[in-house]
């Protein structure tokens, strides 16, 4: 089961089942991606390329090249953040 959210330039999208992730991204002047995969069973992270930082931080990893462009109302399930 997975969610996403909207809110300005950021987006963020979460699913869980044996493993959890987040998928964060932000479209601003720097355009910013982080992961984060988790084991549910335990919670340990596997994968965090934003690794010390609190799950909802803004952090992120710039972007070496391309962009990134958040569309507001990407899907109908889709929460918007206000």
């Amino acid at each position: 089961m997975g969610r996403g959210s909207i809110g300005g330039p950021k987006a963020k999208f979460k699913g869980e089942g044996e493993y959890g992730f987040t998928l964060s991204a932000c479209d601003d002047v720097a355009d910013t991606f982080r992961t984060r995969i988790w084991k549910s069973a335990t919670e340990s992270v596997v994968y965090d390329n934003e690794i010390g930082e609190p799950d909802d931080s803004d952090a992120g990893t710039e972007i070496g090249g391309g962009n990134i462009v958040v569309h507001r109302n990407w899907h109908p399930k889709c929460v918007c953040m206000r």
